[in-house]
């Protein structure tokens, strides 16, 4: 009877682990209003770089899948940086993501840092995407501005359900 029991709690606990909270990961069920699933910041400095002509921030890579956006980014920030946060703001079909960077005592140099971040919009339609910058001395950087933006075209989310 006891082995019965071990048996069926553990068959129990396999089904929910594979089948009752799981969700498509590649193809993202759209949500009510647009959400930011996940983020990361590179932990270390890819490479020491100083201001000048060639510097440049601006490239981003955009993939979209089913309602999925997702970016990848590398802003260049102080090598002596102590943090970095991604934070999402949306208003219609706007969608801001901001990127600040935490710096208490600052180097004479700055450096990329690899950003990634995971959207997920409630469905088909063009949105525009911007990314700012807040920059400044922890703990309150200074006010966002704007370094990026694109429209976004999402087009593999499935029909809404009535």
């Amino acid at each position: 009877m006891r082995a019965e029991y071990i048996f069926i709690s553990l068959l129990f606990l396999w089904a929910i682990t594979f089948w009752g909270c799981s969700e498509d990961a590649t193809n993202p069920t759209p949500h009510n209003n647009p959400e930011l699933s996940q983020y990361s910041v590179g932990d270390s400095c890819l490479g020491w770089s100083s201001r000048g002509p060639e510097w440049d921030d601006t490239t981003v890579v955009i993939t979209v899948e089913g309602c999925g956006i997702n970016l990848a980014h590398t802003p260049y920030f102080n090598c002596c940086m102590d943090s970095a946060t991604v934070d999402f703001e949306f208003s219609g079909d706007s969608l801001k993501i901001i990127e600040t960077e935490y710096t208490s005592v600052p180097c004479d140099c700055i450096c990329p840092f690899d950003i990634t971040a995971d959207l997920t919009v409630p469905g088909n339609g063009t949105y525009l995407l911007q990314i700012y910058y807040q920059y400044g001395l922890s703990p309150t950087p200074g006010e966002p501005v704007l370094k990026w933006e694109k429209e976004v075209v999402v087009a593999g989310c499935p029909p809404e359900r009535k």
